[in-house]
């Protein structure tokens, strides 16, 4: 999972943590849904991620299920997936997907079988359908005080203290937390 902002005050916030090499950034181009381009949004990768992304692609089709936009669904996996190994073009939006709502179903992708589709999330919420294939994750949280530009965080989990285990494990690259 990662954690996105639109907030300028991203920059600092990583530079005063030490990580400002760990922060990605890029611009959306206009279009329906956003009329904004200057605006920078940064992205910060929990720590392990990609080598946890890589693993598991090893064995998995991996896909991106996500109520964002499909400009801005690309505009982040190219910054964990520039060379689309692990995702290739398999992302589904709410672009794609106008009645995708609050509620997010496999039978969209998997209209015949969904038995052997394993969904990783950080909202339990959004899968009522679904919920006997789905494994919660924690939410990342790095922005703290900072809008969010998605909603990163799912009812069940009680985020107090966690401000200072996210810190220590940013600083750790090579941690994979599962």
């Amino acid at each position: 999972s990662l954690h996105a902002t639109d907030d300028d005050r991203a920059p600092a916030m990583a530079a005063a943590k030490g990580l400002s090499h760990c922060l990605h950034s890029f611009k959306l181009p206009s279009s329906a849904y956003y009329h904004t381009p200057d605006k920078l949004h940064y992205v910060m990768l929990r720590p392990g991620l990609i080598a946890w992304l890589e693993d598991l692609a090893t064995m998995y089709e991996l896909y991106i299920y996500t109520a964002g936009t499909r400009i801005y669904a690309e505009a982040v996996a190219a910054v964990f997936d520039p060379d689309q190994r692990l995702f290739g073009s398999r992302i589904i939006t709410r672009t794609d997907v106008p009645e995708l709502g609050k509620v997010k179903r496999l039978e969209r992708f998997f209209p015949v079988d969904n038995s052997m589709v394993l969904a990783v999330d950080d909202r339990s919420d959004v899968w009522t359908e679904d919920a006997s294939n789905l494994v919660t994750i924690r939410p990342y949280h790095f922005f703290h005080g900072m809008a969010d530009v998605n909603n990163t965080s799912g009812p069940e989990f009680d985020l107090r203290g966690e401000t200072e285990l996210e810190e220590n494990e940013a600083k750790e690259p090579t941690k994979i937390d599962h």
